[in-house]
């Protein structure tokens, strides 16, 4: 039983220096531990805590010009988060197909939300800082995904199923969906090779 468990541990450290001179430095360490067998797959638990020193924020999640990045500095304190998540995979169908599951929580600090929208920009009286609200959050879900390896077609399907809430003290105790928020999402990516020099995809 023993030979089929692992463990294992570390951390790194991160520095950054904000455009005021302003210094930060973190660990982030992460413990994985994980019990695998050919017959009962692989189950894993995984823990870490990750620091982020450039924020990104917007009005959606669509990847629009309107999304921006922005440095930390003395006024926007580094995002940190303490990351939980617990994953099962296994080969299917004599290892033809890979199937996967994945439970995550995420307890977010100092997250910033921009409560403007794109036609602020165009404001002389625009003040960035002014339209941003800092505070904590967490992100909770599951992703499902079957993974086809081999054969001429290839590709995965995936579903996810997530919240991305956050708490502001500006709008009081209660909690608001992160603009990015994405509850549902399906994706199916397939690749058809014909021969070794052509092959078609599509998403």
């Amino acid at each position: 039983l023993l030979n089929n468990f692992s463990v294992e541990g570390g951390t790194n450290a991160s520095f950054y220096v904000t455009p005021s001179s302003k210094f930060y430095a973190s660990l982030n360490p992460a413990v994985t531990m994980s019990y695998e067998t050919p017959v009962f797959g692989c189950l894993s638990f995984m823990w870490d805590i990750r620091h982020q020193y450039v924020l990104q924020t917007g009005m959606s999640s669509m990847g629009l010009p309107i999304e921006f990045r922005i440095s930390s500095d003395k006024n926007l304190p580094p995002q940190y988060s303490q990351n939980y998540t617990l994953s099962y995979s296994k080969d299917i169908l004599g290892g033809d197909y890979i199937l996967s599951c994945e439970m995550y929580y995420k307890k977010l600090y100092n997250q910033i939300e921009d409560d403007g929208n794109v036609f602020d920009f165009y404001s002389n009286a625009f003040n960035l800082e002014n339209a941003l609200s800092i505070g904590d959050g967490e992100n909770y879900g599951v992703n499902i995904m079957l993974n086809k390896c081999s054969g001429n077609l290839t590709g995965w399907l995936s579903f996810a199923l997530g919240r991305a809430m956050r708490h502001s003290p500006m709008y009081g105790s209660g909690k608001f969906p992160a603009n990015h928020e994405r509850l549902y999402e399906f994706n199916a990516v397939a690749t058809y090779k014909f021969n070794d020099k052509f092959d078609v995809g599509a998403t």
